[in-house]
């Protein structure tokens, strides 16, 4: 997750623990439930954070050049650690880039993949507008987008409990880094208008995650 001028910094060396204390492995379960159906020899990750995601999807693809965007620093740091760490040789395919969206544009049509994992619910009205649709011009003719993040339940019992962990989790995220958006919003209507297609979903912790495979069509 990325935005404003205090960001995620503060928070990049808790993450881990605190994503492993509040969920256990369930956003981890989530972020690559639909892994062995992505492919892609240019991939740009956004919001990509601590980095979880980046190893397994690096070992997938180990042909891949991978671009991997965050205006948090410390979350860059942590995730090139991580590689470092983890899987040193794929250090030479990844790019990381400092930047802030929708300010940082892609080249156009050069991406096979996009990647957002749980970093659009960072947005909402314009600005979620403005990403997806700057995001969506840096996909190749047939691209994919890999979309991962919190979802609203249609339960009668899970949906309120959701509403209240959301509500929570907004008001910790604008306190701790200056997260504007104050609600989830659904880019589904989004990545429909730019030519994409929904052509695999999975949802978890009782549909209060989602993970969604799109194309462009």
């Amino acid at each position: 997750m990325i935005f404003l001028p205090k960001g995620f910094d503060t928070l990049a060396p808790h993450y881990d623990w605190m994503e492993l204390l509040l969920a256990g492995g369930q956003l981890q379960r989530a972020r690559v439930s639909l892994l062995d159906a992505v492919s892609g020899g240019r991939i740009l990750l956004v919001g990509e954070g601590h980095g979880r995601f980046l190893l397994p999807l690096g070992k997938l693809l180990p042909d891949a050049r991978i671009t991997c965007v965050d205006s948090s620093k410390g979350m860059l740091e942590v995730a090139r650690r991580r590689v470092e760490r983890q899987n040193r040789d794929g250090l030479a395919r990844i790019e990381w880039i400092h930047a802030e969206l929708p300010e940082w544009t892609p080249p156009a049509g050069c991406y096979d993949l996009i990647v957002t994992n749980f970093f659009l619910d960072c947005f909402e009205g314009h600005l979620l507008k403005q990403v997806v649709g700057c995001l969506s011009a840096g996909a190749s003719e047939n691209g994919r987008w890999l979309v991962t993040d919190f979802a609203l339940p249609s339960g009668p019992l899970t949906r309120p409990a959701a509403k209240t962990c959301l509500w929570l989790m907004y008001r910790f995220f604008r306190a701790t880094t200056c997260l504007q958006a104050q609600a989830l919003e659904s880019p589904d209507p989004l990545l429909a208008s730019h030519g994409f297609v929904k052509t695999k979903s999975r949802i978890g912790l009782g549909g209060f995650v989602s993970s969604q495979l799109w194309q462009r069509k």
